[in-house]
């Protein structure tokens, strides 16, 4: 669950949730009911074809290569980034979701991995790690290392509270 790349920064999360791993995949991976119950860092994931243009059915399975428009907004802030990702993994049977990102003219680059691992005793954990490279990862790091981690615990506390409402 790493990038192949060097990265300048690597944020990373995990949360143990009471329910079973289809019940958190569901949750994790139904793109179209995020809005509904995820208020901090990924708010929105929106499904798009090959030209980035909105697919009009919003609740079709994407796929490994399939383009996704995230909104992301840091904890404590009001700064809402919108970016187009390409899943560079999608696995709806385990619920494995990892997208990659390009931005500011190829000058920051990102990976994020998400997994569920199914527990002995039942429950989910839920792990996430996002590496981020390139000239642009040095400011970030400087500047947004503490926000991501945050936003990456919260994403992981609130989907542990869908998943448990759900199960």
């Amino acid at each position: 669950m790493s990038s192949k790349y060097v990265a300048v920064l690597t944020v990373e999360s995990s949360t143990t949730i009471n329910a079973p791993r289809p019940v958190v995949r569901d949750a994790l991976l139904g793109f179209a009911s995020y809005p509904e119950w995820t208020k901090n860092f990924v708010t929105n994931v929106e499904l798009l074809d090959a030209e980035h243009n909105l697919l009009p059915d919003q609740r079709a399975v994407p796929s490994t290569g399939s383009w996704v428009r995230v909104t992301a907004t840091l904890p404590d802030s009001t700064s809402t980034h919108i970016n187009d990702e390409l899943l560079i993994d999608y696995d709806a049977n385990v619920g494995t979701l990892a997208w990659h990102y390009e931005g500011f003219f190829g000058m920051l680059k990102s990976e994020r991995f998400q997994t569920l691992e199914e527990a002995e005793d039942g429950t989910t954990v839920y792990k996430t790690r996002s590496d981020f490279w390139g000239p642009a990862a040095w400011p970030l790091k400087w500047t947004s290392a503490v926000g991501l981690q945050a936003g990456f615990d919260a994403f992981g506390k609130e989907l542990k509270a869908r998943a448990e409402a759900l199960k």
